[in-house]
């Protein structure tokens, strides 16, 4: 079953409706100024306008380049062929290695994936 944009947005918009401010952690109370970003061009975009501002990574170029420059070749390895191939609400700051965009917050996750399956598929002597 495929869902359209729009019913996404409709659905969103009707529960908005009936949304208990009590029931918002302390977090999002002090966001609620921004109802006005929650259009389908601000939620494709969430991560360079202040829908996301406090929840997400802030990584400049800088700081991705320099923990890129961390992993080992193996773990880079990984990066590349795991990595998310869409850019989720268009994020501003990435890399470019091997015609594959990294963003910070995929290096965090994929290094401890890379931990775990190396943990539970040794190769046994």
């Amino acid at each position: 079953m495929k869902i359209s944009k729009k019913e996404i947005l409709d659905s969103f918009n009707y529960c908005l409706k009936f949304y208990s401010k009590n029931q918002k952690s302390g977090h999002w109370k002090k966001y609620d100024y921004r109802r006005r970003l929650y259009t389908a061009k601000n939620l494709k975009n969430f991560r360079n306008n202040s829908l996301s501002q406090g929840l997400d990574d802030n990584y400049k170029k800088s700081n991705i380049k320099s923990l890129y420059k961390k992993l080992s070749i193996k773990e880079k390895k990984f990066l590349i062929t795991n990595s998310n191939l869409k850019n989720i609400g268009n994020k501003k700051n990435f890399i470019v290695r091997f015609n594959k965009k990294l963003y910070g917050t995929e290096f965090f996750p994929i290094k401890w994936f890379l931990i775990i399956k190396n943990y539970f598929y040794k190769k046994k002597k």
